[in-house]
């Protein structure tokens, strides 16, 4: 079987890195694993952007009853006002990027999505992105888990924060005259600096 037709399977990810969504728009179909249980220090509830410091990590808090033993779709978010400081710090770090403005409303508008589980947000900012990008993947929940999947191409842990990147694509990013390239950033970096070309932007990567 051609390794393009093999459907990868995926963490779920908090506004995933572009190399989560360099995979997903390469392929027709791609899974998402929803019964796994949750796993500290990952994309899972924490996105990295580009602020005027360097490299910012934004990390959604969580109920940690029981954490460690309950699947990742039943996994709570605290509301305890994690989302205006996110989108403080998204602000701060891309209204200068070129199409910032064009993409703010909708994505502000998902972002505040009323939601209790980070399995649910998180879908609904990938699927979000996904349509931004103009991109037919069809994305597809996992409903038991798998610890060595056969159907799979099983990249659940392949991309972390943990992982050193080796290689991508430099594009222009806000802050780069003061840092240079970061790469392996935000999904929002690419779509706020790229607009229109970040899809075949990611075909590429």
């Amino acid at each position: 079987m051609d390794s393009q037709s093999i459907p990868p399977l995926l963490s779920i990810a908090y506004f995933p890195p572009v190399s989560y969504f360099s995979v997903l728009c390469r392929h027709e179909s791609v899974f998402i694993e929803a019964k796994e249980h949750f796993i500290k220090q990952s994309y899972r509830n924490r996105t990295i952007i580009y602020g005027a410091n360097g490299k910012l990590s934004l990390t959604i808090p969580v109920h940690h009853q029981q954490l460690y033993r309950t699947p990742i779709d039943q996994v709570k978010m605290l509301n305890d006002g994690w989302k205006k400081i996110h989108w403080r710090s998204i602000e701060s770090a891309y209204r200068k990027a070129p199409y910032f403005e064009f993409y703010e409303d909708r994505i502000r508008n998902v972002f505040w999505t009323e939601e209790e589980y980070l399995f649910s947000y998180n879908l609904i900012l990938i699927r979000t992105i996904n349509s931004i990008l103009k991109n037919n993947t069809h994305i597809n929940i996992t409903s038991k888990f798998e610890l060595s999947p056969d159907f799979y191409s099983d990249i659940r842990n392949s991309i972390s924060p943990k992982n050193k990147f080796v290689a991508q694509l430099e594009y222009h990013q806000v802050f780069s005259e003061k840092f240079g390239f970061i790469p392996d950033l935000s999904i929002l970096d690419i779509i706020f600096n790229l607009g229109p070309d970040a899809a075949s932007f990611l075909r590429k990567s």
